[in-house]
């Protein structure tokens, strides 16, 4: 469920990148991949079916750096960018409905059918057919031209930020 979005095909931020200096580039590129990974995590929220509703606020991302790089990439999804909190069940009690632990398998579906081992006996689970395919993807899709206008705003307040303080 990984959805990737490139920055290179806009000129202008790759023209406004040479300008600085690394440290300039970096904090440049942030701001940039964060408007735009929030426009997607917004498409995210309004995408989820009512059923899950809850899950909702759990839509979050996160940077990914790789130090002695220039490099910037995020994620964007439910559970990602902050500690998810397990809840502890009480055995024998009936399950723990949709959340952000266990929400993929609402998305994804089980393609097996998993047997659960008691003592005794043996309790067929079945198979949970996918409820929301492609997720990741059509919220992409959906938010794409989103995502480079919130970019594009992104880039010109971040260089005008620059300039102002220079």
């Amino acid at each position: 469920m990984s959805v990737s979005v490139d920055v290179q095909g806009i000129g202008e931020i790759e023209q406004a990148l040479a300008d600085f200096t690394k440290f300039g580039q970096r904090g440049l590129a942030l701001s940039v991949v964060r408007a735009g990974l929030r426009v997607i995590g917004k498409q995210m929220q309004a995408d989820i079916e009512p059923q899950v509703q809850e899950v909702k606020s759990e839509v979050g991302f996160r940077f990914n750096r790789k130090a002695g790089t220039n490099v910037v990439s995020g994620r964007v999804g439910v559970g990602v960018g902050k500690v998810i909190e397990r809840r502890n069940v009480q055995r024998g009690s009936r399950g723990v409905g949709i959340n952000s632990g266990n929400w993929q398998w609402w998305v994804l579906g089980s393609f097996k059918s998993v047997q659960r081992v008691t003592r005794k006996t043996r309790a067929n689970r079945g198979v949970l057919r996918p409820q929301q395919p492609n997720f990741a993807q059509r919220a992409k899709e959906r938010a794409n031209e989103r995502v480079r206008a919130a970019m594009q705003t992104a880039l010109e307040r971040s260089m005008e930020r620059f300039f102002k303080s220079q």
